[in-house]
């Protein structure tokens, strides 16, 4: 399902001057499920609804201020409302894992990742830029501006997960595990969602200028970003005497110096060469940041209980383990409900936390590129591409809670961390609970990088049919993916023979050879009358994968 609204006023005030309005709303959704494998089976109350709510008003008034000047002021407001709902959640159902039914799990009621999940942000914008004309100069300078207010809940667990070794324990209701998290002291998933705001600054000047006796134009500018906040997670000071370094570091005040230079040179009318170099940032997810806002080890807790006998043996809930109503699988045990409300773990068992590091730098990637376009004497559209990115400061979540210094290795190279040790007791050293996460967002210590070469050919012919073929080659490696919105996603769910320091290795978005056709041929078969025929084809080798 999917609405959509598109107003647009456009006003001449005068010769010099003219201002536009447009307003956009859209909403729309789509239904997904979670835990989609070859060896999995989810029933029908384990998908939900994915999509989101947008309301955008952006007012522009462009102005020639003389022959050789002129300006462009923006401002503009976004409203996000992305909606991750469980087609089941009113039913308020735990989700159940069936596993090890002949190598396949069975999943459901609403999963895990969509009990407590709700994004809602509203950013306000503004861009002033100005362009200036002097001889085979066009000189365009600017400043952008755009406030982020984030409101972002996600909470895993916050009604249940229960997994059961196999059918028959499901019968006999035997949990092999039992997960529950929701917010320290009142139990309220929303009362650890993260609330921030963060403003990102462009300051950018560039230089178009064209050498007309050799048909050449050269580009080339610089564009210089920084970050402002005021917002700051909740102080963990467990976490900081523990490690060394505070839970509370933001972007504020992280900036990023980009210079670029491209060209674009006619050599002879049937050829055409162009080409660039620079270095640029953007695209990472908010929601890396906004990980250290509701993951503070100070709200958000996660229990875990195992091997649990939720039934007697007549098949009726065992009387007092349940809160609520008493109901299996609709009501957390009681005893995870107490613990998170009483928020006094014991040594070790501490509230998992996500930092971003002190140092932190934000992640970017010199591009280069070189390109061809040449027309043969038949009309034969020739076009050739090579791009090289080499990463800078790539991202990379840690483990804060491993031991680097008492790393040991197998027979193989594999790397092996023991937890560290948070203190003593009347039994000796007491070690991070190996089910509390303490995951840091840093910057890795080496760099990927890709290399793409494509090659296209389009011909136009007479009788109605065009046609294109192309090519591309792809190589790309890097440390890790980052494919999640969740840090420990982002840390575990990658094949790695030392997680702390995974190294370069083929990158998931690699595409090593992509095959792709069109042809279209169109006709009259009654005057005045065009029909068209379209046949689009493609072939590309498989995504990398692991055996890990």
């Amino acid at each position: 399902e999917d609405e959509k609204v598109l107003i647009k006023v456009d006003w001449n005030i005068n010769d010099a001057h003219r201002a536009s309005l447009v307003y956009n709303y859209n909403d729309g959704f789509r239904l997904d499920q979670s835990d989609e494998r070859n060896n999995t089976v989810t029933l029908s109350n384990h998908f939900y609804k994915v999509g989101a709510k947008l309301n955008s008003i952006v007012g522009s008034l462009y102005s020639d201020w003389s022959d050789n000047f002129s300006t462009e002021l923006r401002l503009g407001q976004i409203k996000l409302d992305n909606t991750q709902r469980s087609l089941d959640a009113d039913s308020g159902f735990g989700e159940i894992q069936i596993e090890r039914i002949n190598g396949a799990s069975i999943f459901i009621g609403p999963d895990d990742s969509r009990q407590s999940n709700d994004l809602n942000w509203q950013s306000q914008t503004l861009k002033f830029a100005g362009t200036y004309f002097f001889d085979s100069h066009t000189i365009t300078g600017g400043y952008e501006y755009e406030n982020l207010d984030v409101f972002n809940l996600f909470m895993q667990h916050t009604v249940g997960e229960y997994r059961f070794n196999g059918l028959d324990d499901f019968e006999a209701g035997i949990a092999d595990d039992i997960y529950y998290n929701n917010s320290a002291g009142t139990n309220n998933p929303d009362d650890a969602a993260a609330n921030f705001e963060y403003a990102t600054h462009a300051a950018y000047i560039q230089d178009e200028y064209v050498f007309d006796a050799v048909d050449l134009t050269l580009v080339f500018g610089v564009r210089y970003d920084w970050y402002t906040s005021d917002d700051k997670p909740r102080y963990n000071e467990s976490f900081a005497n523990r490690y060394g370094y505070g839970n509370d570091e933001t972007l504020d005040g992280k900036s990023l110096f980009q210079p670029r230079l491209g060209f674009n040179w006619r050599v002879e009318d049937n050829l055409e060469l162009r080409g660039g170099f620079g270095l640029y940032s953007g695209g990472n997810p908010n929601v890396w940041i906004a990980n250290s806002y509701s993951n503070d080890g100070i709200t958000n807790i996660d229990t875990y209980r195992r091997d649990l006998n939720l039934l007697n043996p007549d098949g009726t809930p065992i009387d007092g383990l349940f809160s609520g109503q008493g109901r299996p699988i609709y009501d957390p045990l009681q005893e995870q409900v107490d613990e998170v409300a009483a928020n006094s773990p014991s040594l070790g068992n501490e509230p998992s936390v996500n930092a971003i590091a002190k140092g932190f730098k934000v992640p970017s990637e010199w591009k280069y590129n070189l390109g061809f376009t040449y027309t043969t004497e038949d009309e034969y559209l020739i076009q050739g591409d090579i791009l090289f990115a080499q990463k800078k400061n790539s991202a990379l979540i840690t483990a804060a809670s491993w031991d680097d210094e008492g790393r040991t290795e197998l027979f193989d190279g594999r790397a092996v961390y023991d937890y560290v040790v948070v203190g003593q007791n009347d039994f000796g050293d007491v070690n991070r609970n190996f089910r509390k996460s303490d995951l840091v967002l840093s910057n890795a210590k080496e760099n990927g990088k890709s290399t793409t070469i494509s090659i296209a050919v389009k011909k136009e012919f007479d009788f109605g049919l065009d046609a294109s073929m192309g090519y591309a080659f792809n190589k790309s490696e890097d440390v890790s993916p980052m494919t999640s919105a969740v840090s420990f996603s982002n840390f575990a769910n990658f094949a790695t023979s030392d997680a702390q320091d995974p190294g370069l290795a083929t990158s998931n978005y690699e595409t090593p050879h992509r095959f792709t056709m069109n042809l279209r041929y169109s006709t009259e078969f009654i005057d005045s009358y065009r029909t068209s025929f379209t046949l689009f084809g493609s072939r590309t080798k498989g995504r990398p994968m692991s055996y890990t």
